[in-house]
């Protein structure tokens, strides 16, 4: 069966609107404002003069749509809509198989959290933390999970845009869309693995060591975004080494002199050409030439086996077998296959012929490149009595430590976004020589490299004591099989500590033998690892609470507690916190005892002031976190109630009166009192008879408080009596009389007191009080006596 791929380069032209820049004057307050800063995937991709596409995806393989949303304003987005539109050249929304538009609006922000991310979007906050994935409801599962598009072959604009139904949370429409320009390109790939018949690993880097023969397999295979035959695939086989005797494969080819091989079936009577004019007769014997060919077809594998032969006569040495991908063709119609030809356009009389270029099939053209280098190529070490090699296994960013900068919540490895702040690199490295029972000493470098290509940062590590997952802890060791692991181990770790500020970086771990002597690193290909991340910030978030219950008086501690968190360090051990309050008289006192001493663990977390004077009233307490890495959290307020005892005293001729209320006024009150000449006939509530006063004065306040300024309240009075009289206090405001106390203690040899407590309402109103001798004493009076 014959099979025919078509490779053809599409050129298409970028179009719809171009999106513009705004300069936004900042100057001014505002409220919520939604901003699009960034798309991080996917990246746009770059046509270079060439015509090669840079950052290009590769058609069939998902993608996901990750961007940076900014509220950038003063107060909450409460409501947003993410809608991603993917457009074809010319301004049509592309669709998928079925038909639908490529389209998802990804509910994100609403008060129904069953059906959106979040319910709102807090001030001068990243959506999500800083990097958000679009996501979608999945009908199936109903729930919400992230947006993939899996891609055709093609240019794409992709449209992101921010849809605020609220308008006064968005102010400024023009930063809520961003484009992306993308290509989606079909890939060939053509796979060389090649490895040692008893490597029992995932990987197949396990060396070969002793002094017995190695069989080696090596396996070719196709790979792509469509399916795709491949013919002629040249593999160049080599085999070297001071170790090594003889490398023989299985149809005799001598690899230490080099040897190539053809992939695939031979086909004697392959298509190599055929005609495709217009007017092809497809009977015609020059229709279709044919020629051998070796055929590989898509799902097929081809594997070749071989023999390496180390030398016995050697005490040590090394070799290895090598694998390359030369070239091969491809059947297909493409430029390579064009001839110039006379096409009849008229038959005439007389007949009129032109010359045209007519693209035919065939497989001409030798290909020396595939889409994936990666795996263009392929080799497999070995030693005799000794093969030295350690590599580097995997690179991961540790984050999200508690206080005591153990147990990290987060694994991050190549390609993902990490937080700014503390993190651990750890590096895990590993014995790969043919002898474990070889011990080698070894150090870890590290280099940090920022976008603009320069090193921010090094380490150098070989131990990890503090910070492993699990609550695991590494002592440095050598290298290799050690019975009870006191010596050697066949893995290592490092991990030092890196404080990662915003922006992309490049992480390089190289691994290296130390102390070796003439011991050396035999294969530097696995010696190293790199790994890109991308780091924002997560700013920290406080929220305060009053302890302190009951009414607080001036004198009284007043207790605080605040609870806080931080993406960048859970455990919270990297916040601290600034204390403020506000006094009485509208100064702000800083607190500075509350704040977070570096110098005392745990310190900052709660407050205990005793509450003076200039705490009386509801005034604010705030706390502002701070994560050292340049995040600030908004603050948070408490308004403690305090109350101040207040004691107030003036004199007539005839009267002492003592004021004593309870408030949270800062305004302070005061009265006087004046003598009248004594009340004569004077008729009293309940009473038959009239009366005439003992004492009587105009009570005067400065200031009145309403009820809800006052706790409590109570007065006192003495004047010249007896102390077996009896008297009763009344009070009048207008015209009506209302007694206040029959109360009557001596006060001294000559005077008597009389008391009034617990009246409720306000303070007392200017009024007169008077003192009677005989009226019965009545029900409290039904009409206020205070503001």
């Amino acid at each position: 069966m014959m099979t025919f791929l078509m490779l053809a380069s599409v050129l298409i032209n970028i179009g719809g609107s171009e999106l513009e820049q705004v300069e936004i004057d900042e100057s001014s307050g505002r409220a919520a404002e939604a901003n699009l800063t960034t798309v991080l995937s996917p990246r746009a991709t770059v046509t270079e003069f060439d015509g090669t596409k840079r950052g290009a995806i590769l058609g069939g393989e998902g993608t996901q749509f990750d961007i940076v949303v900014l509220n950038e304003g003063d107060a909450n987005i409460t409501e947003m809509n993410i809608i991603v539109t993917v457009y074809l050249t010319g301004g049509n929304i592309a669709k998928d198989a079925s038909g639908s538009d490529l389209q998802w609006t990804d509910s994100v922000i609403c008060d129904d959290l069953l059906s959106c991310e979040v319910e709102s979007l807090g001030a001068n906050s990243y959506l999500g933390g800083g990097a958000y994935t679009v996501k979608s409801l999945n009908p199936a599962t109903q729930l919400r999970e992230p947006v993939e598009w899996i891609p055709v072959i093609g240019d794409y604009e992709i449209v992101f845009s921010l849809e605020i139904p609220e308008s006064s949370q968005d102010s400024i429409s023009s930063n809520n869309e961003l484009m992306v320009p993308v290509s989606v390109v079909d890939w060939f790939d053509i796979e060389v693995d090649l490895r040692w018949d008893l490597d029992q690993s995932d990987d197949g880097t396990e060396a070969a060591s002793g002094p017995a023969d190695k069989a080696f397999t090596l396996t070719i295979s196709l790979n792509g975004s469509t399916n795709w035959d491949a013919r002629n695939i040249s593999i160049a086989l080599s085999a070297s080494g001071d170790g090594l005797d003889a490398a023989t494969g299985s149809d005799g080819g001598d690899l230490t002199a080099g040897h190539s091989i053809m992939a695939g079936t031979l086909n004697s009577a392959a298509i190599i050409w055929q005609d495709m004019s217009d007017d092809a007769n497809a009977s015609s014997p020059d229709f279709q030439q044919f020629g051998p060919r070796y055929e590989l077809n898509w799902g097929e594998t081809f594997t070749y086996s071989g023999i390496a032969d180390p030398d016995s006569t050697i005490p040590s040495g090394t070799y290895k077998v090598t694998a390359v991908l030369e070239s091969f063709l491809v059947f297909a119609q493409k430029a390579d296959c064009a001839r110039e030809e006379n096409v009849t356009i008229d038959p005439g009389p007389p007949p009129i012929n032109e010359t045209r270029q007519i693209i035919h099939m065939c497989d001409e053209g030798l290909n020396v490149a595939d889409d994936v280098n990666a795996n263009s190529d392929d080799e497999i070490m070995g030693g005799v009595t000794n093969f030295h090699d350690i590599s580097v296994v995997d690179l991961t960013v540790l984050q999200g430590y508690d206080e005591g900068g153990s147990n990290p919540a987060y694994f991050f490895k190549d390609g993902d976004t990490v937080s700014v702040g503390y993190s651990r690199i750890m590096v895990e490295v590993t014995h790969r020589g043919s002898d474990t029972s070889e011990h080698y000493d070894w150090q870890v470098d590290i280099s940090i490299v920022d976008y603009q290509g320069t090193e921010v940062a090094t380490y150098t590590g070989d131990s990890c004591l503090n910070g492993m997952p699990g609550g695991m802890q590494y002592s440095h060791k050598y290298l290799g099989s050690d019975a009870d692991l006191s010596v050697a181990d066949l893995s290592g770790f490092a991990c030092p500590v890196h404080e990662f500020g915003n922006g992309e970086f490049t992480v390089t771990a190289t691994v290296s033998m130390v102390n070796s002597g003439n011991t050396t690193d035999m294969a530097s290909s696995n010696d190293d690892v790199t790994a890109d991340f991308v780091a924002f910030n997560n700013v920290p978030i406080v929220s305060l609470a009053l302890e302190t219950t009951g009414d607080i008086m001036t004198g009284d501690t007043v207790t605080f507690t605040l609870s806080a968190y931080d993406a960048d360090c859970p455990g919270g051990e990297c916040i601290s916190f600034n204390w403020s309050r506000m006094r009485s008289d509208g100064t702000v006192d800083e607190m500075p005892m509350c704040d977070t001493d570096d110098s005392v663990p745990g310190s900052g977390w709660a407050c205990n002031s005793m509450a003076g004077p200039d705490w009386t009233g509801s005034n604010a307490v705030w706390v502002i976190a701070t994560d050292g890495i340049g995040g600030e959290s908004l603050p948070s307020y408490a308004f403690p109630r305090v109350w101040n005892l207040l004691v107030i005293s003036d004199s007539s001729d005839d009267v002492d009166m003592t004021y004593r209320i309870t408030t949270d006024m800062l305004t302070a009150l005061s009265f006087t009192i004046d003598d009248l000449p004594q009340l004569t006939s004077v008729t009293l509530p309940g009473q038959t008879d009239t009366f005439s006063s003992t004492v009587a004065v105009n009570y005067t306040p400065t200031v009145s408080y309403v009820p809800e300024n006052v706790l409590e309240q109570s007065f006192s009075i003495v004047f010249l009596g007896d102390s077996n009289g009896d008297y009763t206090l009344w009070y009048q405001s207008g015209s009506a009389w209302g007694q206040l106390s029959d109360a009557v203690d001596s006060f001294d040899s000559t005077h008597v007191m009389m008391n009034v407590t617990d009246f409720g309402g306000g303070t007392l109103a200017a009024g007169t009080l008077a003192v009677f001798e005989g009226a019965e004493a009545g029900e409290p009076p039904t009409a206020t006596i205070s503001n």
